[in-house]
């Protein structure tokens, strides 16, 4: 995950909601979050920044390593009311 640059990484068209003020660009966010003792970048996207509509079933996050090597992953999402 750490060879992902993080300020291309956009979730259905929406990008980091964690931006530095100062450079203007996306906060980086690292934890275990699966505890598998590997690091893992950890996003966060707002709902009504993507292109997700209540009838969506995946969601696809793209981006680029620092290689400039395009990435792209495709998980099933379930929508839910709030």
């Amino acid at each position: 995950a750490l060879t992902v640059d993080y300020t291309t990484v956009t979730f259905e068209g929406a990008s980091e909601t964690h931006i530095d003020k100062k450079t203007g660009k996306p906060v980086l966010h690292i934890e275990d979050v699966d505890r598998d003792r590997d690091l893992d970048i950890v996003f966060h996207f707002r709902l009504s920044e993507t292109d997700l509509s209540c009838k969506s079933t995946e969601g696809v996050l793209v981006g680029e390593t620092y290689q400039g090597i395009p990435i792209q992953g495709t998980d099933s999402v379930r929508m839910v009311k709030r």
